[in-house]
């Protein structure tokens, strides 16, 4: 259940997160219920959302693992670094 504590702990990970940075979230939970404006897509976080779908061998598609690759965006200074 998406609650305070999730919505605390992503921003506290976005925080934390260097420009370019890259959280790496592997769950059972969808994309419908995940990648959303309400979650991962807050604006707030200032990063972007990429999404893939890890099958289990043999399973059916409910029991996927769900990987969300968030990138939190690069400054001016970070891209110069590079």
């Amino acid at each position: 259940k998406k609650g305070r504590e999730h919505r605390e702990m992503l921003s506290e990970i976005s925080r934390v997160l260097k420009p370019g940075g890259v959280y790496l979230l592997i769950s059972f939970g969808p994309p419908d219920q995940l990648d959303t404006k309400f979650y991962l897509r807050n604006m707030s976080y200032g990063w972007t959302v990429a999404t893939s779908i890890l099958p289990k061998p043999l399973g059916h598609v409910s029991e996927a693992h769900y990987i969300y690759i968030c990138q939190k965006a690069a400054t001016k200074a970070t891209l110069e670094e590079l």
